[in-house]
């Protein structure tokens, strides 16, 4: 995790980088980090339960991978709704105040 943090900081601040991190889904990301952040670890520990609900095999490296892939996307698609029911309202709803 700290070496695709590491990577990711020096892709969005290397001007000379080849990778750009533009364009919407990105800054639909940045959007929803905050969430993802949050949901990521109930998904992952929910997934894994599920597996060992449904199955009796030890869990395999390539069954891993695949779970972990699942998980990424829908702890995507659960920030994604997160964040327009409830995050961006309270950001909305506060910034009155100001």
């Amino acid at each position: 995790p700290l070496g695709i943090a590491i990577l990711i900081f020096n892709i969005a601040t290397n001007a000379k980088s080849q990778i750009k991190l533009r364009g919407k889904f990105w800054e639909r990301t940045g959007e929803i980090s905050y969430s993802f952040y949050l949901l990521h670890p109930i998904v992952i520990v929910t997934s894994l339960k599920v597996y060992m609900l449904v199955s009796t095999k030890p869990l395999a490296p390539f069954v891993s991978i695949l779970i972990s892939m699942a998980a990424v996307v829908i702890t995507y698609a659960i920030s994604f709704i997160t964040y327009s029911i409830i995050e961006k309202p309270a950001i909305t709803y506060a910034h009155r105040f100001k």
